[in-house]
C-alpha cells in the first residue's frame, strides 16, 4: 500500500515541491497531491495524500495545516487541519480532522520543520529513531519516551557517545506529542547488547518510571567507519534494532577518545517471586442491619435507594479487584484469586482497589459508584519467594483494604507494622522485610 502512495505522489510533480516556510516559526511547505474520496471537495474524516514524507522529519501523529492557494498569509489562514496516520520517504496519508470550508487536491499543507541540532551527518539517524518510536502507536497517542546512554566497544560514555545521543534527544523533543523523561529518571544502570538478555530487566524499570519506550545503544569504530547500532525498547513489544554506518568525520575520533563516563561493573540484581493471593470478605448481612447499609450507600440518593430495596440483596462482597504494581495492572476474583509477579529485589509501588459488590446469593444486583483504594510501599530486599495478602473488606465500618507480607517458605511474617509517610498528600504505607 505504501509503495502505491509514492506512485501516486510521484504522479502529481505539477504541484509544488516541498519549500521552508516562515511564520510562527518554521514550517515545511507542500501540497495536497491526492485523496482517497472519489469526489472533488474534501472534508472531515477524508484522507488526503501530501508530497511530505518521513526523510523530512514528517511523523505518524504529527497535525498538518491545510490552506487555500490563494489565500493572503496562507500560512496564518488555515482551513483545515489533518493529522498524519501514515508516513512513507517522500508522502504521507493524513485524516481531516478539522475544516471550516471545503478542500482540494492542490490546497497548500504546512508541517512543522524537525531542525538539524548541531551535527547533520546523525540527522537521518535521529529521524530513523523517531518513526520507529512513534510508528507501532495510534496517531493519537501522546508518549513518553527516555533516551539513555549511548556506549563504545567497552561500554564507556564518551563525547561521541554524548553527541549521538544528544541529536536523538533534540529530535523527539521536537514533536509534540512526545514527552521526553529527565535524565534523573530513576533507572538501573545496564549495557545494551546484541543478545538482548538486558531487555526483560529494563522494561521492569519502565514500568516503574511509566516510560512507554526507551532508546539506548552502542558504536565501535572500524576503518573509516562509524557503527552505530540503536535499540528501541517498546513496552508494548516493538522492540527493535537500527544500524548505521556513518563516515568518520573530522572530530569524530577525538570526541569517541574523550571517556565522560567510564564502564562500571553491574551486579546482576536477584529476582523475587511474589504470589499476589485475593482475600474476599462475604458479609451476610441481619435484616434490621440492611436499611443502615443501603443508606449509606445511597448517600442521599433516592435512586439508588429506592432501587437497592428492591432488589433485596443478601450478601454483601468486593467486585472488581484492581492490583497494580509497578504500573503493571491485573485483576483478582473468586475465580483467580491469586497472581505470580516476578519482581527485581528494591522498592515497588502496589496499589489496590475495589468496589462493594450487592448480590442475591451468587447473582450480582448492584456495584457501587464509591471506589476504595489504598497505595503502599513494598521493600524486598531479603526474601526471593513471597506471599502477599490482600484482603478486601466490603463493610463500611471496618478497614476496607488490609495488605500482608509473609515468607512464602513456611508462611513465616516479615511485617511487623506498617510504617505510614506522606507522600505527595497522600498515605502510603511501606512494607519492608
Amino acid at each position: 500500500m505504501k509503495r502505491i502512495y509514492v506512485l501516486i505522489a510521484c504522479c502529481f510533480l505539477l504541484f509544488q515541491g516541498p519549500a521552508l516556510a516562515a511564520g510562527e516559526g518554521e514550517y515545511l511547505q507542500g501540497d495536497i497531491v491526492s485523496s482517497f474520496a472519489d469526489r472533488l471537495d474534501l472534508s472531515l474524516g477524508d484522507k488526503v495524500i501530501i508530497n511530505l514524507g518521513r526523510s523530512l522529519g514528517v511523523a505518524k501523529g504529527d497535525i498538518v495545516k491545510i490552506a487555500r492557494r490563494d489565500a493572503d498569509d496562507p500560512l496564518s489562514n488555515a482551513s483545515g487541519q489533518c493529522a498524519i496516520i501514515e508516513t512513507d520517504e517522500a508522502s504521507a496519508v493524513c485524516e481531516i480532522i478539522r475544516s471550516r470550508m471545503e478542500m482540494h487536491t492542490g490546497d497548500l499543507v504546512f508541517v512543522k520543520a524537525v531542525k538539524v541540532h548541531a551535527d547533520a551527518a546523525l540527522y537521518a539517524l535521529a529521524l530513523r529513531t523517531l518513526h520507529s518510536v512513534v510508528n507501532p502507536y495510534a496517531p493519537s497517542r501522546k508518549l513518553s519516551a527516555y533516551v539513555y546512554g549511548i556506549f563504545n566497544e567497552k561500554n564507556d560514555v564518551t563525547g561521541l557517545s554524548e553527541r549521538i545521543r544528544r541529536e536523538i534527544v533534540e529530535v523527539l523533543r521536537q514533536k509534540s506529542r512526545i514527552t521526553l523523561a529527565e535524565r534523573s529518571t530513576t533507572m538501573e544502570a545496564f549495557y545494551p547488547s546484541d543478545d538482548m538478555q538486558w531487555v526483560s530487566d529494563v522494561k521492569q524499570y519502565m514500568k516503574k518510571a511509566n516510560i512507554d519506550v526507551l532508546v539506548t545503544g552502542n558504536y565501535r569504530i572500524q576503518d573509516d567507519k562509524v557503527l552505530i547500532s540503536i535499540y528501541k525498547i517498546d513496552l508494548g513489544g516493538d522492540d527493535k534494532k537500527i544500524d548505521y554506518p556513518l563516515a568518520v568525520r573530522d572530530g569524530y575520533a577525538q570526541l569517541a577518545a574523550e571517556v565522560r563516563v567510564p564502564y562500571q561493573r553491574i551486579s546482576r540484581k536477584e529476582q523475587v517471586f511474589c504470589t499476589f493471593v485475593l482475600k474476599p470478605v462475604a458479609y451476610v448481612p441481619m435484616k434490621d442491619e440492611k436499611t443502615a447499609l443501603i443508606k449509606f450507600e445511597a448517600d442521599g440518593n433516592p435512586f439508588t435507594e429506592y432501587g437497592m430495596k428492591r432488589d433485596d440483596f443478601n450478601i454483601i462482597s468486593p467486585v472488581d479487584v484492581i492490583v497494580n504494581v509497578d504500573n503493571e495492572t491485573f485483576t483478582l476474583s473468586s475465580a483467580k484469586p491469586q497472581q505470580l509477579v516476578t519482581l527485581m529485589k528494591g522498592t515497588h509501588r502496589v496499589s489496590m482497589s475495589f468496589r462493594r459488590g450487592y448480590y442475591f446469593n451468587e447473582n450480582l444486583l448492584y456495584s457501587s459508584k464509591t471506589l476504595l483504594s489504598k497505595d503502599a510501599l513494598l521493600d524486598v530486599t531479603k526474601s526471593t519467594n513471597i506471599l502477599v495478602d490482600v484482603a478486601a473488606n466490603p463493610l463500611p465500618d471496618r478497614q476496607p483494604i488490609t495488605i500482608q507480607v509473609f515468607d512464602k517458605v513456611g508462611r513465616e511474617k516479615q511485617l511487623l507494622r506498617p510504617i505510614r509517610k506522606l507522600e505527595a498528600d497522600t498515605m502510603v504505607e511501606t512494607f519492608k522485610d
